[in-house]
């Protein structure tokens, strides 16, 4: 994967540079990215996406300063990760016919029924207490 970001960085010194960044920090951003999504497959790709931003920014970047370093790789990952989780939230649940049935919803329910039903039977406040 390496050579990938390599090949989207144009002079041999950012190369080098971006090559010593990438040993250094890929195993913290890894870490990062799991612990706020909570799933390992979504982690690899929020990393990659990372090194792809960090790849546009090489320039800016200051070996010399490790603490401002970090903390830019950090805010990037960071940075990453939520977007990928507002995307999650921003999915539709698909709920199967089947399912339906299940939760007591009836095919003469319309969408609007079942939602005051949900805000009546506390759904709403379960799902709200759940994302505080």
């Amino acid at each position: 994967m390496l050579q990938f970001y390599l090949s989207l960085i144009e002079t041999e010194e950012e190369k080098s540079k971006f090559e010593r960044l990438y040993n250094q920090y890929k195993k913290l951003l890894k870490y990062i990215a799991v612990d706020m999504l909570q799933d390992e497959f979504l982690a690899e790709d929020a990393v990659h996406e990372a090194f792809i931003k960090l790849t546009r920014h090489i320039k800016g970047v200051d070996e010399n300063d490790r603490h401002k370093t970090k903390a830019f790789v950090v805010i990037i990952i960071k940075s990453v990760c939520i977007d990928m989780l507002r995307k999650d939230s921003n999915k539709a649940t698909i709920v199967s016919l089947e399912e339906m049935d299940n939760m007591g919803y009836t095919s003469n329910d319309s969408f609007e029924n079942i939602e005051l039903q949900e805000v009546y039977s506390g759904g709403v406040k379960q799902k709200l207490g759940q994302q505080l």
